[in-house]
């Protein structure tokens, strides 16, 4: 693994070049020369100084020092909302922006379940951005990561998976996170992105996806090879985490209990939505703002709480995650970015490691600098957290649009 490691700490050399150039050029509003460093970036000094910190990065006295420092000099967004301010433009700004742009509509999934998604588009796109929630997740919850990505020049589409956000429900109990097949819900994106999407014939397309929606993204990934342009998945759901039992110790509970006819009850350890549920007990995010912003969306809108999974939802997810895993995807060329969360509590970083191992290393990248306190909702995280998350998502992007020009 060190090896692979080092090769993602040179292959983000560029990314995180262009970063720096980029904090010091729109510090308060000034440009690079303003400062009178035109004449330091024309040199190599900025090419020596990152590959002087790899090194020295590796160093254990170093480490935690170095971490820090690249974390305040590479994520200090100047386009994402602080979390000072976050819950005082939540209802003015973030909420309305999407309502006002994301344009309602649906469509029928596998087993006539109607399944709503959003679209926003923008004059002369250069792509489009096609964004997979996890777990009980609703589209609204990405109103702030999408108000903050609103200058990009793409149409963007989200989808509010089956059983979640105003999509049909699939028991009597609409809190709880169920699904039949998992196959479902990568049948229902895949009608998204190529019955809907891809007749508009954007010049690139981009999927974004968090958790759940990374193990679905990659099933239509593997399913249709070439048809996507990149894809970043933060955290994504390509091993479960099933605590202190492994996974297969997991299915030989979840598969009989499933057989047996229960699979519609909820998993051992799950429970329904929890509306008066502590920040102190969360194992989602560290920031204290987005955890409240998180309870004001679901808490106002009793229609889009979901809890816990049931049996069947644990089965079908250990099943389809595995299947990724023991796949072959050498022969998927989709550019791939991981955001690897190191406090995550839900998924395991031993599966992206193994679906990335198997891809060429020029198509997959998982990122760990950064984001090695993060919890499980990366793109909900603590202000130098996210935004160094979404500054690394807007360098890939201009990374392809330069591709693509050359």
């Amino acid at each position: 693994m060190q090896s692979s490691v080092h090769t993602l700490d040179c292959s983000l050399l560029h990314l995180q070049r262009q970063s720096f150039i980029h904090r010091l050029s729109l510090s308060q509003n000034t440009t690079v020369s303003n400062f009178g460093f035109t004449s330091f970036f024309e040199t190599t000094k900025i090419d020596i100084i990152i590959p002087v910190w790899h090194y020295f990065r590796k160093k254990q006295i170093m480490k935690k020092i170095l971490n820090l420092i690249a974390v305040f000099l590479f994520s200090q967004s100047t386009w994402a909302l602080s979390e000072s301010v976050l819950m005082n433009q939540l209802n003015t700004d973030v909420i309305p922006y999407f309502q006002n742009h994301f344009q309602k509509n649906q469509f029928m999934g596998v087993n006539q379940v109607p399944i709503q998604y959003y679209v926003k588009k923008v004059s002369n796109p250069l792509g489009v951005i096609i964004f997979s929630p996890g777990q009980s997740e609703a589209a609204l919850k990405y109103s702030e990561f999408l108000y903050d990505l609103k200058d990009l020049q793409y149409d963007f589409y989200i989808i509010d998976h089956r059983g979640q956000g105003y999509s049909g429900r699939m028991l009597p109990d609409p809190v709880k996170s169920h699904v039949d097949h998992f196959q479902d819900y990568v049948s229902d994106f895949s009608y998204l992105i190529n019955t809907i999407v891809k007749p508009r014939q954007y010049s690139r397309s981009i999927l974004m996806a968090h958790s759940m929606g990374g193990a679905i993204a990659t099933g239509y990934l593997l399913n249709n090879p070439g048809q996507i342009s990149a894809a970043i998945l933060s955290a994504p759901m390509l091993q479960v985490n099933t605590g202190l039992f492994n996974n297969l110790s997991a299915d030989l509970v979840a598969s009989p209990v499933d057989v047996l006819g229960f699979g519609s009850r909820y998993a051992a350890t799950q429970k329904p939505y929890q509306a008066q549920s502590r920040f102190e007990d969360n194992k989602e995010t560290s920031s204290f703002s987005r955890f409240l912003m998180k309870k004001e969306i679901y808490n106002s809108r009793p229609e889009i709480q979901v809890g816990g999974t049931t049996y069947r939802w644990l089965k079908e997810s250990l099943h389809y995650t595995l299947k990724i895993r023991t796949s072959t995807p050498g022969l998927l060329k989709t550019p791939t970015l991981i955001f690897q969360a190191g406090a995550d509590q839900y998924v395991m970083s031993y599966g992206q490691d193994r679906f990335c191992e198997q891809l060429n290393s020029e198509n997959c990248r998982i990122v760990r600098m950064g984001f090695e306190k993060s919890q499980h909702e990366i793109l909900m995280e603590t202000d130098s957290i996210r935004s160094y998350a979404i500054e690394t998502i807007r360098n890939f992007i201009h990374s392809l649009e330069q591709k693509a020009s050359e």
